[in-house]
């Protein structure tokens, strides 16, 4: 496996990691328990920030464009074609679940914010299977190692502009550490 394979996986993994977070908070608690609005605010954050700013950037604009400038089969284009459309549609459900999560730490989680949640689950954890699937394999036939390489090193810079730029140095660590809380 190249750098770029392994670089794209280690996204989905920390992705899969804020999906399971959102399953123990909403669909695992018991139905009165009080929800830490400070936890559900920093995973959306990671939502917004990592997967659609840093992660869906890093797919769409530097790994997909290229695959389309070297004249990747029509069936992969259509492929890849889906994920960025898929994409722009996972940006509109977490900003739509952000926008229903209430500034107020008292205030009751709204049934839209929980609808918009489960839906987002639902349709992220099918995308990162299909991603998995469909876009890994491809990575590895048609990019060489040399190629991984390079566009290891053109995710690092995005990532690291991303993160920069949003002030978000430790949003890895944050994430993890939910996980561990709510594990």
């Amino acid at each position: 496996m190249g750098t770029a394979f392994n670089h794209l996986k280690e996204d989905h993994e920390y992705i899969k990691k804020s999906l399971i977070i959102f399953k123990r908070i909403f669909m695992y608690s018991e139905p009165r328990e009080i929800f830490n609005n400070e936890d559900l605010s920093e995973c959306v954050k990671f939502n917004i920030v990592f997967t659609n700013m840093n992660h869906s950037g890093k797919e769409d604009h530097i790994l997909y464009k290229s695959f389309i400038e070297k004249g990747i089969s029509t069936t992969i284009s259509e492929e890849i074609n889906k994920f960025i459309d898929e994409h722009k549609l996972f940006n509109e459900f977490i900003q739509n679940v952000r926008d229903s999560l209430s500034d107020n730490p008292q205030a009751l989680v709204s049934p839209g914010f929980i609808a918009g949640i489960r839906e987002y689950i639902d349709h992220m954890e099918d995308h990162i299977t299909n991603e998995n699937v469909i876009l890994f394999p491809t990575i590895e036939d048609f990019l060489s190692d040399k190629e991984q390489d390079y566009f290891c090193k053109q995710f690092d810079m995005h990532e690291a502009h991303i993160m920069e730029s949003c002030g978000n140095k430790d949003i890895k660590i944050n994430i993890d550490l939910l996980y561990q809380k709510y594990s």
